[in-house]
Order: structure tokens, then sequence, then C-alpha cells
């Protein structure tokens, strides 16, 4: 972050403002996943988008509306995930920006976590979205969900089934 940081500071001239745009998004993803004020951050991205590649369309409309819903759910705001992941699915159709349909099948499962769903029912979608992506050689995005799953397979069933741990061994329980 450092690297993006003395770029920004610099600044970049009029030749390279497009690449800038998508330096800064990146930054606040990278930002609102390490907890600096996530909330805030995300906010910031979000407008920087729908300032500038969004109308008219450009690259990256689909991805980038992927890591805004991925910094709400850092932030633990997931109605506003869902928002910004029915962007993503509107660019993936409207502008067939599919590079980035991995990475919006695995935020879908995330949201079904983030939103209580029924363990059985995020891994499903999760490792639909690590078949998906594997099978359209998209390794990042099928790494990312492979990491997800083995993250939901440490949830023990006493976790309630909702993809949430359960309680250390001698902490007290909703019901004792």
């Amino acid at each position: 972050m450092r690297t993006v940081d003395r770029w920004i500071a610099l600044g970049t001239g009029r030749t390279a403002v497009q690449q800038e745009i998508y330096v800064r998004l990146n930054w606040y993803w990278a930002q609102a996943l390490t907890g600096e004020d996530p909330v805030r951050i995300t906010a910031e991205a979000e407008q920087l988008l729908a300032t500038t590649i969004t109308d008219p369309p450009r690259w990256g409309v689909a991805y980038h509306n992927g890591l805004i819903a991925e910094m709400w759910l850092a932030a633990g705001r997931p109605d506003e995930a869902g928002t910004a992941l029915d962007r993503a699915d509107h660019a993936l159709e409207a502008y067939g920006q599919r590079y980035a349909e991995g990475l919006i099948r695995l935020l879908r499962a995330r949201l079904l976590h983030a939103r209580g769903a029924p363990l059985d029912v995020v891994r499903a979608a999760a490792e639909e979205a690590r078949a998906w992506s594997a099978e359209r050689e998209t390794h990042l995005f099928a790494r990312r969900a492979e990491k997800f799953l083995a993250e939901l397979n440490v949830v023990t069933p006493g976790g309630g089934g909702n993809g949430r741990p359960a309680p250390a061994e001698g902490s007290p329980t909703p019901s004792g």
C-alpha cells in the first residue's frame, strides 16, 4: 500500500488519469479490508466508481462493483453489499464483463454467510463458485473460493448450521 500512497502523492498527469482511477479503487479496497474505517473508505470508493467508470461504462464495472461489495461485507453492511452485487450482475449482463463472474459468484456466497443463511446453502454456493471459476481457469477466484470453503469447514455443527463458529468450550451459550 505504500507504493500506491506514493503513486497518489506524486500525481500522474493527464496521460494516466484513467489508470489512477483504477489504482485508487484498488487502494480503497485494500484500505477497507485491512480495517481502516471501512464504511467511510467504501463510501468514497463507491462514489469514485459511480462518477468515473460507469457512465460511459468502461473496463472493470462488474469487477469493481464486486470489490465494493467485498468492502461492504468487511464493514458489516450486507444490504449495501447486496446492492453492489446487483450492480455487478447488471454489468456482467449489460456489458459482457464476464471475467469478474467468478468473483461475483463467490461474493454472493459470502453474502449468504453474512446474512446468516444455513451453512449447507452457503457451502453449496461457494462450491458452485469454485467449480465455475476452476472450469473457466480463473484460478485466483477458484483459490479464493477454496479458501472460503476451508474457513467454512472450520465451523462446527454446534454453531447452529448458520455458518458461525460454535462457542468456545466452557463459554456461555444462548440456552445456558
